[in-house]
């Protein structure tokens, strides 16, 4: 605690491929210092490969930059809901292009607001037996060089049961970017582990797309040891329906995916090596350190 009503300033990076550093400070007030006030700034490099189908178009490295002050209230133990002012900037550098009208570099600063819902039952927080989670958010943001709009809207759900040593978690997510320039500010970005697992991840570009998941896993180690590391064995069936409006208007396609994984929950977070495969598409081996939904 960093303060008489027990503030806290996390800080996290991110080393390897892909570069990324966050710094935020948390501060509870009011009743029962239920409300609660966050200003964080954060920083990222990240490989963004673009590709359509099976056909890499470019390889992009992507520099951002942000900052967001967020204000909102904790509803019991199992939910928040808020509000957010956001700025953010980002350089988009080609490393490699197929065409040379993808061979430019692209630059961006824009700001918003946003609102946020939260709700979180689950026992554990990377391998859960029981509870559910929902997200929802909404943002407006507004280009700062010449004020065009851009709106987002995320909604996930999820929950977890056991039944006898199988685990189940059942995942939904839809994403929606709606942008009012020709040339798109924002992009989602499906493929890597859970989210079409035999695609490299975030190789998937879209301004549209729902997602749905499920997923068995069983602990492989006793639980009932003192000195325990959980190693779990576990799979994922996915399938996602994708829009692909930014190239062409009413341009879409499904996609039918699965994993086979091997996972250990350790101090740093959760560890998982294991393959993927899409139907009729490609295939692939990954190592994923953190969360991945």
């Amino acid at each position: 605690p960093l303060a008489s009503l027990g503030g806290e300033a996390p800080l996290s990076a991110e080393i390897g491929t892909n570069i990324g550093l966050t710094a935020e400070y948390y501060q509870p007030f009011g009743r029962a210092s239920r409300c609660f006030v966050v200003p964080t700034l954060g920083y990222r490099a990240e490989q963004v490969p673009l590709s359509l189908g099976d056909i890499r178009l470019a390889n992009y490295w992507q520099q951002s930059g942000n900052a967001r002050l967020r204000i909102g209230r904790e509803l019991g133990q199992w939910g928040v809901i808020g509000a957010e002012g956001i700025a953010s900037t980002v350089k988009l550098s080609p490393r490699v292009a197929a065409d040379p009208v993808l061979n430019d570099t692209f630059r961006s600063s824009q700001g918003g607001v946003g609102l946020l819902f939260g709700a979180d039952t689950y026992d554990k927080a990377n391998w859960p037996t029981s509870g559910i989670q929902v997200r929802a958010i909404a943002q407006q943001l507004f280009n700062f060089d010449n004020g065009d709009r851009t709106e987002k809207y995320s909604l996930s759900g999820s929950f977890a049961t056991q039944v006898s040593d199988i685990c189940v978690i059942v995942r939904g997510i839809t994403e929606r970017v709606d942008n009012e320039a020709n040339d798109p500010v924002e992009i989602l970005s499906l493929g890597g582990f859970r989210h079409l697992s035999g695609f490299a991840e975030n190789s998937i570009p879209t301004n549209e797309y729902s997602l749905g998941t499920v997923e068995l896993f069983s602990q492989l180690t006793a639980a009932n040891r003192v000195v325990n590391i959980p190693v779990y064995i576990g799979a994922t069936l996915e399938y996602a329906d994708v829009e692909f409006d930014i190239f062409e208007i009413g341009t879409g396609d499904e996609f039918l995916a699965g994993s086979l994984y091997l996972g250990v929950d350790t101090v740093v977070g959760p560890l998982h090596f294991g393959a993927g495969l899409v139907e009729g598409g490609p295939s692939s081996v990954f190592f994923a350190v953190g969360r991945t939904f």
